[in-house]
């Protein structure tokens, strides 16, 4: 599953997006939960969302996924590996 966080690009020709917003995350946090019940998931594992290349505050996303995630009856791992880049 893919969770667009970033903005789209805006210059032509140019293949990097833009910048990760907090309303971004809000929206892709919210509808994942709806499919997580909808599909009924067993688990899910997500990274530390928009923390490295999004540039966003752990402090600031984590309440975010605590509203949306945190009431589901399921494991919600968070992924964290300081100090390694993820491959994109």
């Amino acid at each position: 599953m893919n969770l667009f966080t970033q903005e789209a690009d805006t210059s032509h020709g140019a293949s990097h997006p833009g910048r990760a917003t907090i309303e971004n995350v809000n929206h892709c946090l919210k509808a994942l939960g709806k499919v997580i019940e909808a599909e009924k998931f067993k688990s899910i594992a997500l990274p530390r969302l928009t923390t490295g290349v999004g540039g966003h505050d752990w402090k600031d996303v984590k309440p975010l996924m605590d509203k949306h995630l945190g009431h589901l009856s399921i494991p919600v791992y968070v992924t964290y590996h300081p100090g390694v880049k993820a491959e994109e």
